[in-house]
């Protein structure tokens, strides 16, 4: 187990997050990082706009599913590495009105 994952993990049991969002959010990490073939923490803005681009127009995901995505990518760089300037280039999509909430 990575430092940084074990740090992650640490951070969501102590704000007691349910272990399958701790087991997904970790999941949606490792693509992330596996996408870029690099590790998360050193990946930043601009990877963060490409891959929610990519899961847009090439994995072709619903906006309620980017969103998931979108919570666990500003779970890592917000409450684990404590970027907080990083919030705003980690935007959540706007639903269609017929979609069900994306807030997670």
């Amino acid at each position: 187990m990575t430092q940084l994952r074990k740090k992650m993990l640490e951070e969501l049991q102590r704000r007691n997050y349910a272990y399958r969002t701790a087991k997904t959010y970790v999941r949606i990490i490792c693509e992330f990082a596996e996408h870029f073939h690099q590790p998360p923490d050193k990946l930043g803005p601009e990877q963060i706009r490409q891959y929610q681009a990519y899961l847009f127009q090439t994995k072709k995901v619903s906006p309620a599913t980017v969103s998931q995505y979108v919570s666990a990518l500003r779970f890592l760089f917000v409450k684990t590495l404590r970027r907080h300037f990083l919030t705003e280039y980690i935007p959540f999509p706007k639903c269609p009105s017929d979609c069900r909430p994306c807030s997670v």
